[in-house]
């Protein structure tokens, strides 16, 4: 319960009556496939990936951390309708794919780049119940099942 998490709770308030300060706590989204085959990964997460190059704040953000060729080429890969050309470089930098030990150092490393939370968004590839299942299995702290 967020009580229990929060002992002295803030009277409810309007955003407008917040005081001036930071946000807390961040969260992000982490797309992720780790339950299928790498290729059958890669190419569930293209469309979400390509998402956010469409968009323009990720996309001056993509920009600034020096992906604007792999973002403008998810743009024409979404303009061409052709997701297969979105760049897998962009992919493997914005999603967890792959070895899920791997995937866990990564969402540390969100945690040391400042966010609270990283979450772990499940993208479905070949059996989305299945897929999904296994993605979240493989980097759950403490799995009680086996993916």
């Amino acid at each position: 319960m967020v009580e229990s998490a929060r002992p002295d709770p803030a009277p409810a308030v309007g955003v407008s009556e917040l005081p001036p300060g930071p946000l807390d706590p961040v969260g992000v989204y982490v797309r992720a496939n780790l339950a299928d085959e790498e290729p059958v990964a890669l190419e569930a997460l293209k469309p979400a990936t390509a998402q956010y190059a469409l968009m323009p704040h990720y996309r001056r953000q993509l920009e600034e951390i020096g992906l604007a060729s792999h973002a403008g080429s998810a743009v024409r890969a979404v303009e061409s309708g052709d997701l297969s050309a979105v760049p897998e470089e962009l992919v493997r930098e914005l999603c967890l794919v792959g070895d899920p030990a791997a995937a866990r150092a990564r969402l540390e490393e969100f945690r040391a780049a400042g966010a609270d939370l990283p979450i772990v968004y499940p993208v479905p590839g070949r059996d989305a119940v299945s897929s999904m299942m296994g993605t979240v299995l493989a980097v759950a702290p403490t799995p009680v099942l086996e993916p």
